[in-house]
């Protein structure tokens, strides 16, 4: 991935000259959300099938909150109709369909809240992991009660996305584990990249390097 090459050369190049650590990660973790995003928990919850955040949102758990214009949301396949019926009897707009070039078992559609302020991403992912992640997903819980994807889970959709904002996660996400000391966490993610992105496994690497670098003990 070229852009993952280049910021893990930029970054190798800043290391060498002994600078860039991050030092103020623990002061932006376990305070009160930046963003509130409990009400779509709730609409969710009522609708009753088995659902979870990923994306910008779900990263908070693990990781310093980024701000996000959006929610995104994890469906089985099979729910994708029924669910969207569910969200426009609660007052959601469909806006459009979502288009993944570069993710051919990916598809979704965005929607808005009655009064706009709200925007929720409703996505669906072709792959054996994904009834397992969501089964799990159901006991993972941020601060609002949202269910989140477990760790290794949301870092397998990091890699399989890599836009550039994905690379930034990861290596926040990929560092904070390590600062923490959550081998476990990391070993179960190697295996999932592994085993379902068998070629993406030295980007694994490159992104815990990253993580490592970025979040080296002051």
């Amino acid at each position: 991935m070229n852009v993952l090459k280049t910021i893990y050369e930029l970054r190798a190049r800043a290391v060498r000259r002994g600078g860039g650590v991050r030092t103020d990660w623990k002061d932006l973790m376990g305070g009160p959300p930046m963003q509130r995003w409990k009400r779509i928990g709730e609409v969710f919850e009522g609708i009753g099938r088995p659902w979870a955040t990923m994306g910008a949102v779900a990263c908070r758990l693990y990781k310093p909150e980024r701000t996000t214009k959006d929610i995104d949301i994890l469906i089985r396949a099979r729910d994708r109709a029924s669910i969207e019926e569910s969200l426009a009897r609660s007052g959601f707009t469909k806006s459009r369909d979502l288009a993944f070039v570069n993710q051919p078992t990916w598809s979704g559609t965005a929607w808005t809240s009655g009064r706009g302020k709200r925007k929720l991403d409703v996505l669906s992912i072709q792959a054996r992991w994904v009834d397992r992640a969501l089964a799990l997903a159901e006991e993972n819980r941020d601060r609002e009660g949202l269910r989140v994807l477990p760790f290794g889970y949301l870092v397998l959709t990091k890699i399989e996305s890599m836009r550039g904002r994905d690379v930034a996660d990861l290596t926040e996400l990929l560092g904070v584990a390590i600062r923490l000391g959550h081998t476990e966490a990391l070993e179960r993610s190697r295996a999932l990249v592994r085993r379902h992105l068998p070629d993406r496994e030295e980007e694994f690497d490159q992104l815990l390097q990253l993580g490592e670098w970025e979040f080296a003990p002051e």
